[in-house]
């Protein structure tokens, strides 16, 4: 058992815990279940090789971006490092990435 099937396993017994919860809400956790229990099927190699594909790109660039801002990062500074980040999504491998962590 991995941590995406603890995380979806948490969220269904929440379901049945909080019956009282709104449709919204419930339809937002089933989806964040189907999205978790995808993950869980997949592999490290899989996860990278979807992320390889560039579909997080633009996710990440606005959770990166959004931290320098939040970190006051002047101008000239984020741009020259937005910059480089955008040139590694490009040329360098989640694989790689995951080890320079």
């Amino acid at each position: 058992m991995n941590g995406y099937t603890l995380s979806a396993k948490a969220y269904k017994q929440l379901l049945e815990q909080r019956p009282d919860l709104s449709d919204a809400d419930k339809a937002n956790i089933l989806k964040t279940i189907k999205s978790l229990e995808l993950m869980a099927e997949m592999s490290d190699e899989d996860r990278n090789d979807l992320f390889d594909t560039g579909a997080f790109n633009d996710i990440s660039y606005g959770y990166f971006k959004t931290a320098l801002k939040r970190c006051d990062v002047d101008r000239d500074t984020m741009a020259n490092i937005l910059s480089e980040f955008r040139y590694l999504l490009d040329v360098m491998s989640a694989a790689a990435a995951r080890d320079a962590v």
